[in-house]
């Protein structure tokens, strides 16, 4: 019931979502011996399809990004620049990079070593522009890539400042996420 209430009220998607947390809590339950085998009733309830969400970055939108990306190296959360600019160059995900420590760097081989990314460890190899990127970030003592402003924290909120840069840059409806697939079809059109 709160499945079907959900995808009618609110979106398939968040749905779905419900749905996979409250079967995931039911199917430990059941691990732990707290319900019986098999009595998760999460199984019987069919997922709504999703819409599968492709968005990349037109070569104007991208010049529009670059110009707000320009202007927010004053603002406050000055760190959404280079988070941005890295996403982009390296089709990264946002935590890596978000989480990323500086000794991950490998300079001499060109290369991110992410030791537990989501799909487990990866040597990402990083072009001389996004070293370079990496290199300018003011940082102090700290150990993150991409500091936060409490000290010894790694940035954690982009999300504001990337609402803003979506309204300068007339980028409606644009996650973060959509830089990874952008950072994709870039790098397929170079043949790579």
């Amino acid at each position: 019931t709160l499945h079907a209430e959900l995808g009618k009220s609110v979106s398939h998607v968040t749905a779905n979502r419900a749905r996979a947390l409250i079967s995931k809590a039911l199917t430990l339950a059941e691990v732990w011996e707290l319900r019986p085998d098999g009595s998760n009733p999460c199984r019987h309830v069919p997922k709504f399809h999703e819409d599968g969400r492709e968005r990349m970055l037109s070569p104007d939108e991208l010049q529009r990004l670059g110009a707000v990306l320009d202007q927010a190296r004053s603002w406050r959360a000055w760190q959404i620049v280079p988070l941005v600019r890295l996403l982009l160059l390296t089709g990264c995900r946002l935590r890596e990079i978000m989480e990323a420590r500086l000794e991950w760097v490998d300079f001499s081989r060109s290369a991110l070593l992410l030791p537990d990314s989501k799909t487990g460890a990866r040597f990402k190899p990083l072009s001389e522009p996004a070293l370079e990127i990496i290199r300018q970030i003011p940082r102090g003592d700290s150990p993150w890539i991409i500091p936060g402003r409490i000290p010894g924290q790694c940035f954690v909120e982009p999300y504001g400042a990337w609402r803003r840069i979506c309204a300068l840059a007339n980028l409606p409806g644009v996650h973060l996420h959509d830089l990874r697939h952008t950072a994709g079809s870039v790098a397929h059109a170079a043949g790579l």
